[in-house]
């Protein structure tokens, strides 16, 4: 059963917010250590998110992205501005960066379907 693009969007949303919020797993750092620096990020709430199974498996078929294609998809959904503002920091073309984030997307909806299946 094929990953609705919805679906999609709203588990993207959910990774960001879940990134956002504190745990970092997304962006290199191991589960574990998270534990160790609650308290010592800008946030001055250091409650953990709750964990949700969808939004680890997520954050696992990012990981398994290819270099290129993980950057487009954490930038894009964890750093704020604009998709112009991403892809200059990024030094990447229009057509490049949509290309990664399109294929991205696909690689992690195919990824969430083969766990489900």
């Amino acid at each position: 059963m094929a990953m609705s693009p919805d679906i999609l969007a709203d588990l993207l949303q959910r990774w960001a917010y879940w990134v956002s919020a504190g745990n970092r797993a997304g962006l290199g750092y191991a589960m574990a250590g998270y534990k160790e620096r609650i308290g010592t990020s800008w946030s001055t709430d250091s409650t953990p998110p709750p964990v949700d199974p969808d939004v680890l498996r997520l954050d696992d078929a990012i990981n398994k992205l290819p270099a290129d294609h993980k950057v487009v998809m954490i930038w894009h959904y964890t750093q704020p501005g604009t998709a112009k503002a991403k892809r200059a920091k990024l030094d990447m073309s229009r057509e490049r960066y949509y290309e990664l984030l399109d294929h991205g997307k696909a690689f992690v909806a195919h990824l969430m379907e083969g766990e489900t299946a």
